[in-house]
């Protein structure tokens, strides 16, 4: 297994996190899914692991739909590579829902397929689906990004309509026994509908299966693995693998990998695995040149939130991350005493928000960060301001 952080892996490069993935195809035989992850959690690695090496009897059909802004360009998108599994083109699956067309190129019918679609695209896509979909084929829709894609429609009314048709697609009964959907979302889903002004009814059907952190076991074999690969490293000591939890906390495969790559770096230099080299390391990670590993974090609040409100969230982030661990009671002084309206509501779905992305944990009734890493580097770059 090489190294290679922040990137969705396939083959040998994917840590192949086992229980997890049977977790998530005994749960398709049930119904669809929503993965939910951050950002370089590895939710795109699974879902590609999961159309690369699907069960006998399913046609696994994976899109990323984050650069998409229009429900006519997911409709397209989705059925054209539904058709190119099927061995056949769009145009011979869409002929006579199309009527004459001149041109036959594929971006012509493309074209051509969303202008038929812009007015009516919540009859005509249902119907488009019944179309392609083959009747003895199983699928699984492996659909990444969707919140994000969200936020690009030019309406909210037209966003909730089109969360509102998926559902539909999903429950009617020519489709909904032959066709699985897994969502994946590196932004919280609830925030998205909740900004949307729509009910959770449009994902209730849908069961949460979160991408956390490995077991302390799968993170040792996973250390063990790249550094064999990496460094020809046979044998880890025991204080030297507990020093490098220690330092990393919750072992996030992402956080883990970018820590190897300073310490594989390192080693080079000096040939040698110790207690101070991994401290060193740890220390080059928080540097600025490897700000781009972490600024999502910062971003996406900024995206989340209206100014003001994303100031504030980013002050009660720099207060837990200063003081280790804060309870619920001092948050919520805090944050109403910053924002006022409405504030002891809003506390509460911020305060879900920030667990549901991994910024935070709780114990008992403390909040802290849920990585050391990502708490050292909030308070390097985004220190306590009054």
């Amino acid at each position: 297994m090489r190294n290679t952080p922040g990137n969705p892996v396939r083959g040998e490069d994917f840590w192949d996190r086992k229980d997890l993935i049977e977790k998530i195809w005994k749960s398709l035989e049930r119904g669809s899914i929503l993965l939910i992850a951050p950002r370089r959690f590895g939710k795109t690695s699974l879902m590609l692991k999961i159309h690369d090496e699907s069960k006998k009897g399913w046609r696994p059909i994976f899109v990323d739909v984050e650069g998409m802004s229009a429900p006519e360009e997911f409709i397209v998108d989705l059925l054209e590579r539904v058709a190119e599994k099927q061995g056949k083109s769009l145009l011979e699956k869409v002929r006579d829902f199309l009527g004459k067309i001149e041109e036959v190129g594929v971006e012509n019918i493309r074209i051509k397929l969303r202008e038929s679609l812009k007015t009516e695209w919540k009859k005509r896509g249902k119907d488009l689906f019944r179309k392609v979909l083959e009747r003895d084929i199983r699928y699984i829709m492996l659909i990444d990004e969707l919140p994000l894609m969200l936020r690009k429609f030019p309406q909210k009314k037209i966003a909730g309509e089109f969360l509102h048709w998926l559902r539909s697609i999903r429950q009617e009964p020519e489709i909904c026994e032959k066709v699985r959907w897994v969502f994946g979302s590196s932004i919280g889903f609830h925030s998205i509908i909740r900004e949307l002004g729509v009910t959770s009814n449009v994902i209730n059907d849908l069961q949460p299966i979160p991408v956390l952190e490995l077991s302390t076991k799968e993170a040792e074999r996973m250390v063990r693995e790249i550094l064999k690969e990496e460094l020809n490293i046979k044998r880890i000591k025991k204080e030297v693998m507990n020093h490098i939890f220690k330092k990393i906390g919750y072992p996030v495969p992402f956080f883990l990998q970018i820590l190897l790559c300073s310490l594989i770096t390192l080693y080079k230099q000096e040939g040698r695995l110790t207690s101070e080299i991994i401290d060193k390391a740890y220390t080059d990670l928080l540097k600025p040149w490897n700000r781009s590993y972490f600024e999502h974090f910062r971003e996406r609040l900024e995206k989340y939130y209206e100014p003001q409100l994303a100031e504030i969230v980013k002050r009660m982030l720099s207060l837990i991350a200063y003081k280790g661990e804060t309870s619920k009671q001092e948050l919520s002084n805090f944050f109403v005493g910053q924002y006022q309206q409405g504030a002891i509501h809003l506390f509460d779905l911020v305060i879900s928000d920030l667990e549901n992305d991994f910024y935070i944990s709780k114990d008992k009734d403390v909040y802290q960060f849920t990585s050391n890493v990502l708490r050292d580097w909030w308070i390097r770059y985004y220190g306590w301001r009054e």
